[in-house]
This record gives C-alpha cells, sequence and structure tokens, in this order.
C-alpha cells in the first residue's frame, strides 16, 4: 500500500510537472502565432506584389490604334506578353516553390532534432534576414535545396552549418556534415 506522505509527494510533483508543461505550451503557442503573423505578412506583401505586377501588365499591353489602317490582329495575351509570363514565373516561385520549401525546412528540422534527441525551432524574421533557418539545438542552421550547390553566383556569406534537401518522388533525401 502507498503510504499517504509518498502520494502527496507524487502529487506535488505531478503538479509542478503540469505548471511547467503549460508554460511550455504557452511559449510554443506564441511563437506559432508570431510566425503565422510573419508569414501572413509575408503573404499579404506577395499578393500586393502579384496585383502590381498584373496591373503592369495590364498598362504594357499593346494598344491597338484606330489610326492605323491596318491593326494589328489580338493575340493570346496569356502566351505572348513577356509580363505574363513573368507573372506566372512570379506566382510559381512565391505560391509553389517558396510554400513546398518552407515545409520543407519545418520537416527537416523536425527530423534532424528527433535524431539528435534535441528541440528544434524555426528562426525569427531577424534571424531570417542573417540567412538561418532555423535551431536544432542551440545550433543555427541554413536550410537549401541541393541545387544551391551548383549555383555559385547565389552564395551569401551564410556562417552557419548548411543542410542540403533534394525533393524526390516519395519524400525528400537530406545532407549535412553535423
Amino acid at each position: 500500500m502507498i503510504s499517504l506522505k509518498s502520494t502527496i509527494e507524487k502529487i506535488k510533483s505531478l503538479e509542478t510537472e503540469k505548471k511547467s508543461l503549460i508554460l511550455e505550451i504557452d511559449e510554443l503557442n506564441r511563437t506559432a502565432d508570431a510566425k503565422a503573423i510573419a508569414l501572413e505578412s509575408e503573404v499579404n506583401a506577395l499578393r500586393d506584389e502579384i496585383r502590381s505586377l498584373r496591373i503592369l501588365m495590364e498598362e504594357s499591353e499593346p494598344i491597338n490604334d484606330k489610326r492605323q489602317s491596318n491593326p494589328e490582329p489580338i493575340v493570346n495575351k496569356r502566351q505572348s506578353n513577356p509580363f505574363r509570363r513573368a507573372l506566372n514565373w512570379v506566382e510559381d516561385l512565391v505560391v509553389t516553390k517558396t510554400f513546398t520549401g518552407f515545409c520543407f525546412q519545418e520537416s527537416i528540422l523536425k527530423a534532424i532534432s528527433e535524431s539528435k534527441h534535441v528541440q528544434y525551432r524555426r528562426s525569427t524574421p531577424e534571424e531570417e534576414a542573417r540567412f538561418i533557418d532555423g535551431y536544432i539545438g542551440e545550433m543555427p542552421v541554413s536550410i537549401k535545396p541541393i541545387t544551391y550547390k551548383t549555383k555559385g553566383m547565389l552564395h551569401e556569406n551564410i556562417d552557419v552549418k548548411l543542410i542540403y534537401y533534394e525533393k524526390l518522388k516519395d519524400g525528400i533525401r537530406v545532407e549535412c556534415d553535423f
């Protein structure tokens, strides 16, 4: 039979652990909320940029001058306008590739931290400005697609550990040296 003293100690220990867990959950919720707000701000800025580009493209369309005796036929604007092609490229980059890369980063941080038995966290906007995508334990890391290695002209001065990933049909392959 369990003594009353040990039961009281167990209850106190569990209450202390509960308070600690609640504090950790609150901190994680605040961090998640801050990230959601930052991401929402970035997405809104990108939407504004797309709207601006669309306006620019509409203004750059050739005007069919009625004074010409033989006006040129209107062709499919989506295919012929270089600004439309640029907009399609920007939309693909921002909406598809950036979002996908963001999801990959989260998965990579989680998988590596679990294998090393440490916590991870995403970076703040200020840290992202210094090319830090997250932390594994206390170590700052930058996560790049494998193609980053072959694009020498893009190399920024990144003073943190690099993690490379490659998208495969059935997942992603990760490469790091720590």
